[in-house]
């Protein structure tokens, strides 16, 4: 029970560290663009259709694959999107591609969402006592490791794609060992 325990964890400190090297490029991405306040909400609102869109199929993707694969699929796209966000900082991607781009990360993470808290669930469900509230401690723990680093390559002016980059191999490696 403590491996399965621990690999629910690995799971949400993937999605800790994912949404803390996307949060913290939001700034970087507007000045990328050009963009005002105003212009630039319309962008940012592609992550919510994105995740949006992925609650009309994520019950049969599920149930299709069980929580437990869907989870390792669905780990594997979100962090597919990730270092897709990171390509377009890299490219410097024109704005139908990063609407695209942002919508699919918005997506995959809404997945994610939903596998990782119904497995955290079944864990709980196994052991008898609460401990999703420790999943989304994880979680917090994580996104904060995630903006140190963020800040950290900031002052050292690494390039916000290598920075995303850096942050998704760190996850990916968590990917893997869970």
């Amino acid at each position: 029970m403590n491996r399965e325990r621990q690999s629910v964890a690995g799971y949400f400190a993937i999605l800790g560290l994912a949404c803390a090297a996307w949060m913290s490029s939001v700034d970087d991405l507007k000045v990328l663009l050009g963009m005002d306040a105003s212009e630039f909400g319309w962008i940012l609102i592609a992550g919510p259709c994105g995740n949006f869109a992925s609650l009309a199929f994520a019950g049969s993707l599920f149930a299709r694959l069980g929580s437990r694969k869907g989870l390792v699929v669905v780990a594997s796209a979100y962090l597919l999107a990730g270092f897709g966000l990171a390509v377009c900082f890299l490219l410097r991607a024109t704005l139908p591609v990063w609407c695209l781009a942002i919508a699919f990360w918005g997506g995959c993470g809404n997945l994610l969402n939903i596998a990782a808290n119904t497995q955290g669930g079944l864990v709980e469900r196994k052991l008898g006592s609460p401990i999703l509230n420790s999943y989304h401690g994880v979680f917090s723990v994580t996104c904060l490791v995630g903006a140190v680093l963020a800040l950290g390559a900031a002052v050292l002016a690494i390039p916000v794609g290598v920075r995303i980059v850096g942050t998704l191999v760190l996850a990916t490696l968590v990917h893997l060992m869970f």
